[in-house]
């Protein structure tokens, strides 16, 4: 854990200014008609351009500038005269479809609708596009998914585990997990309070966690599931040719998510020909994975942050070059709902950079723990003068540019109110264009509405609640 210095805030403000000329840089590349690519070769670029290698396809560009209000309109006005292929293709591997839907009748007439939606989830996987499977399995979903369930348990629990990890922290005894192993609590700051849980996870479960990462990853790939992209600032939606290609473009101004998100053709569209390097976020379920459930346990029992409050655990991948701008967790909304906590652990050492930075903390705060070291940090702090807990600046993090190798971390959120379902199944899509399973990348919800440097995309495997 380090500390920022003004000389540390001159080195960023010098690495910003680097990022703007070579996005300017990059730009006069598209004025020379340079076309991305995200499969290489497939499709040839059109004129020549300085920064373009000798096959003629133009290089990887920063994500700031592929992602640009004039770029994505162009290609989104491309899309509506395209025909595009379908997302998504049945698994070529076995699967006897007849008997898993037997299955799935079976354990309706049981009234387990939770093992009868895993059924119908793992036959979604073989067969994404079934629009049949979808709908059964959203009925599965509403017998499990109680809305009265949100927001009606304590309110407080989470300042009870903030008070029990200040506690663990002033001691020198060391709390042991479900294995004896023992783990050691550490503050790291007062204002935000963030604590490092110490020989959290084991090697061997950093490994068996990057390996199932890798597989899950793999299996979207192959499943040829490209996502839907979604633009919510003012900048993108001011552009004409990007609004005609949302999915309600009937229906500017409203807020509803139909109104910010492309349509398929226009989607499909950017992941042919823009070459983007994102951040990913796989959402880990109840029952997809013994380990993750196991963790689960752990961390309630040692950091008393409840599972009930919890939402999905996400596995966070950065690539090389990859960065996340800088926000909060929390929203200021619904305080229900917000997310008032957030756990973080790496899984890997082999990468450089990357690190998790509190701007805003007093003092500023620039953290790299060991893998399997476990992050806790509150995201919301009280209001001496209103009397009410707000979302807090102090919380504002970004995670800095990987400059070599992949950071894998472990995240989870825990929010003010309880909500059971939340962690339990993935939501269905608030979209009648997004085919079941569809990935998703919502851009711009990072940073202030209004700072350019504050876009952000990341593409993830479920839409969050």
């Amino acid at each position: 854990v380090s500390q920022r210095t003004p000389v540390h805030f001159l080195a960023y403000s010098l690495s910003k200014l680097r990022n703007y000329l070579a996005m300017l840089r990059v730009a006069l590349c598209w004025s020379m008609l340079c076309v991305t690519h995200l499969h290489g070769g497939s499709d040839a670029s059109t004129g020549s351009c300085p920064s373009c290698d000798q096959e003629g396809n133009a290089i990887l560009l920063q994500n700031r500038l592929q992602l640009t209000p004039a770029n994505i309109a162009r290609v989104a006005a491309e899309s509506r005269n395209t025909p595009t292929a379908k997302s998504g293709s049945a698994s070529t591997d076995k699967f006897d479809v007849a008997a898993a839907m037997a299955r799935v009748k079976e354990l309706e007439k049981a009234n387990d609708y939770p093992a009868a939606a895993d059924v119908l989830t793992d036959m979604l996987h073989h067969d994404p596009s079934n629009q049949h499977f979808a709908n059964r399995l959203y009925n599965c979903y509403s017998k499990i998914y109680n809305p009265a369930l949100r927001g009606n348990a304590d309110l407080n629990f989470t300042k009870h585990s903030l008070t029990h990890l200040q506690r663990l922290a002033a001691q020198p005894k060391r709390v042991l997990d479900e294995n004896k192993r023992p783990i050691r609590i550490k503050q790291l700051s007062l204002k935000p309070p963030v604590f490092a849980l110490e020989n959290f996870m084991s090697d061997a479960e950093c490994d068996e966690l990057a390996e199932y990462h890798a597989a899950r990853m793999t299996e979207y790939s192959e499943k040829k599931l490209y996502p839907v992209y979604c633009f919510k600032h003012d900048q993108y939606l001011a552009q004409a040719d990007i609004r005609k290609s949302l999915i309600n473009a009937q229906n500017e101004g409203s807020k509803d998510i139909n109104s910010y998100c492309l349509d398929q053709e226009a989607s499909h569209a950017i992941s042919r020909r823009i070459q983007m390097n994102l951040s990913t976020s796989l959402s880990v379920f109840a029952r997809e994975s013994d380990l993750v459930d196991r963790l689960r346990l752990r961390l309630e029992k040692i950091a008393r942050l409840k599972r009930t409050h919890a939402w999905a655990p996400q596995l966070l991948g950065y690539n090389e070059g990859v960065e996340y701008a800088e926000h909060e967790d929390c929203n200021h909304q619904d305080m229900a709902r917000d997310r008032i906590a957030t756990f973080l652990a790496p899984l890997a050492d082999d990468y450089v950079g990357g690190e998790t930075e509190f701007p805003f903390a007093e003092p500023p705060l620039s953290i790299r723990v060991k893998r399997g070291t476990g992050l806790v940090f509150w995201n919301y702090e009280r209001d001496s003068k209103a009397g009410v807990d707000r979302c807090s600046k102090l919380s504002r993090h970004r995670s800095a540019k990987v400059t070599s190798g992949q950071k894998l971390m472990l995240q989870s959120w825990f929010s003010y109110g309880q909500d059971a379902f939340n962690s339990q199944r993935p939501k269905p899509p608030e979209w009648t264009d997004m085919l079941p399973h569809q990935p998703w990348v919502p851009c711009d919800w990072a940073g202030d509405d209004d700072a350019a440097d504050g876009i952000s995309c990341r593409w993830y495997n479920m839409q969050p609640f």
